[in-house]
């Protein structure tokens, strides 16, 4: 069977793609759309906090009569987060706020958090900022990732043993520059030209020539014209036990789950590799030689999955006795769960552990008592050898 798809016009074709490099768009000519506003003006917040506490207040502020103080007590991290915004892939976005700390602040530091319509993150970006005395503005622009639907901003705070912290915020705006990005089924982007669209009109064939065709048809031995010299599409032979030789290495992965013989002895070493490379356990977060404080989560950021589902396997040890704990979180709810049935853990014993991950959890760790974790690692473990 046959199947005529159209006719191609040599000279057209070789046009449109000669000219694919003007189809750029200079960013500063694209239209800007405020998407999120936060100035505090009518009184209210609506970030949400972590350790730490928020008030909006009119003895600090940057324009207008009110901005936000956060309070991050003495030898502490918290942050405070905006709501999630919905955004396209491949979206550019501009953020801005201002800023000004206390002398009892170590460290600032601005994140913004990627995640797909799921919930599960995708990719983070992080900068770590100056903190002043004086407000200080801070502005950035970036592309959303493949697959992105929302996007969070953070400002994480780490005060000083000293004494609290104290970070004041105002105008924090969002703005979305030029247009939604249209995808193809694979999330990546589409890219038209309408000036070569709008002549691809069905009597194109009564603009080839005989000579254009015939060039057409000796450039390339994949394209196949019937009696009419028209472009059709021919059904494949059979498949037999030469398919490595034909398949591309997208078709391989994936059928490879549905071959009754060893993988090995058709896919090629890209394809053995990337295999490997799904199934290796990966480190998600360590401590080494480090004090914990009591029932206070050890990481300041919470861990996220890979390739979800997957395990969590935790290798822990302690010099003291305590009742290790996972705190799992799924967007702004989190539930505690004890491990080893709610028993103390022998102090300098070397204890393990597997927690089942679904997409859209984050994960972190806390210890009954202060103690020193004298060797703790987190590796994300595949399903298939779990």
């Amino acid at each position: 069977m046959v199947k005529v798809i159209g006719i191609l016009d040599y000279d057209l074709i070789k046009t449109f793609f000669s000219n694919l490099d003007a189809l750029d768009v200079k960013l500063s000519t694209l239209q800007r759309t405020r998407v999120y506003e936060q100035s505090f003006e009518d009184g209210t917040s609506d970030l949400t906090v972590y350790n730490c506490t928020q008030e909006v207040q009119t003895s600090e502020v940057f324009a207008g009569q009110y901005a936000l103080k956060v309070t991050v007590s003495s030898g502490q991290s918290g942050y405070v987060e905006t709501p999630r915004i919905s955004i396209s892939p491949y979206q550019m976005i501009n953020f801005s706020l201002v800023h000004k700390e206390n002398e009892y602040v170590q460290s600032v530091k601005l994140v913004v958090i990627w995640r797909r319509s799921a919930g599960g993150e995708i990719e983070r970006y992080e900068t770590t900022l100056t903190p002043s005395s004086e407000w200080k503005p801070e502005d950035v622009t970036l592309m959303s990732p493949k697959n992105a639907a929302t996007m969070t901003i953070r400002f994480e705070i780490t005060a000083k043993s000293g004494g609290n912290a104290v970070v004041y915020l105002d105008d924090i705006f969002m703005d979305r520059i030029g247009i939604l990005m249209r995808q193809d089924s694979e999330g990546n982007v589409l890219v038209k030209d309408e000036g070569v669209l709008s002549r691809l009109d069905v009597e194109l064939s009564t603009r080839a020539s005989e000579s254009t065709l015939s060039a057409i048809r000796a450039q390339t031995d994949k394209l196949v014209f019937d009696v009419n010299n028209r472009l059709a599409i021919q059904n494949p032979p059979n498949l037999d036990v030469l398919l490595s030789t034909r398949a591309s290495e997208s078709t391989l992965s994936s059928i490879y789950n549905r071959f009754d013989v060893a993988l090995s002895t058709r896919a090629s070493e890209s394809t053995l590799s990337e295999l490997l490379n799904s199934i290796r356990p990966s480190l998600k977060g360590s401590l080494f030689n480090q004090p914990v404080a009591a029932n206070t989560n050890f990481f300041t950021s919470y861990l996220t999955p890979t390739s979800p589902p997957c395990t969590f396997r935790i290798f822990a040890c302690f010099n003291v006795s305590g009742v290790l704990s996972v705190v799992k979180r799924v967007g702004e709810t989190e539930v505690v769960m004890q491990l080893n049935g709610g028993n103390t853990l022998s102090a300098n014993c070397l204890y393990a552990f597997d927690i089942a991950v679904a997409e859209g959890e984050e994960i972190n760790f806390r210890y009954s008592v202060y103690a020193t974790a004298l060797d703790v690692k987190i590796y994300e473990v595949g399903a298939s050898i779990s």
